[in-house]
């Protein structure tokens, strides 16, 4: 792979800007990682199996998808390089709830960050240490602020009006139409299908 570590490191940064940010401290963690390549269409990792690598993906794109509570798999989000993906699941030692997918026709290059060198970089008093808390917490808001975003589109309807009709006549209730985000989501991610409820769980893809 062509790319080099400080490449990586100023691609990470420009997408997760954070204060103190500099890609030469950002090269010693990320010099850590393992590298991997993933062949279009092949699983980079599945729902429900134990959250112990955090993916950060260098180069290629990605479809996160999830099974949704009626069992259809849905795609929440295609996300294209680079972009630091199951944070949450290392973080909290929990199992993953989406199945990352190497899309596109090209491969999918990343640098998987494992939980030993997470515990020895993010428990450091150093500048790399720091470095990387910083860039976890940035990718975690960014992740946060495009989960409320899609839940707010669902819910932020306002309530049903009731309009007055002519004395005699009874009232008529207006139901809003709530609009999705057509640059979040593909066309058959959300359908009619789904209650309300169902939507927003599907829409929950960042506790990884």
């Amino acid at each position: 792979m062509s790319t080099t570590t400080h490449d990586v490191a100023v691609k990470l940064i420009a997408a997760y800007p954070f204060m103190g940010s500099d890609p030469s401290v950002a090269s010693e963690w990320l010099h850590a990682c393992t590298e991997r390549v993933f062949p279009p269409g092949s699983v980079i990792y599945k729902e429900n199996s134990y959250g112990d690598e955090v993916y950060i993906v260098v180069s290629g794109r990605v479809q996160v998808t999830r099974l949704d509570p009626t069992g259809r798999r849905r795609t929440l989000t295609t996300l294209e390089a680079p972009a630091i993906l199951a944070q949450l699941s290392l973080i909290e030692s929990t199992l993953r709830t989406t199945t990352l997918i190497a899309d596109g026709f090209a491969p999918v290059h990343v640098r998987v960050l494992s939980r030993s060198v997470w515990q020895e970089y993010s428990q450091a008093a150093t500048p790399a240490g720091a470095s990387l808390r910083r860039i976890f917490l940035s990718s975690l808001l960014r992740q946060l602020s495009k989960t409320y975003q899609s839940i707010t589109s669902i819910t932020s309807a306002p309530a049903p009006a009731v309009t007055s009709m002519a004395p005699g006549e009874p009232a008529r209730k207006v139901v809003p139409v709530v609009h999705l985000d057509a640059d979040d989501f593909e066309p058959d991610e959300l359908t009619d299908d789904l209650t309300d409820e169902q939507k927003i769980e599907v829409l929950n893809p960042y506790k990884r």
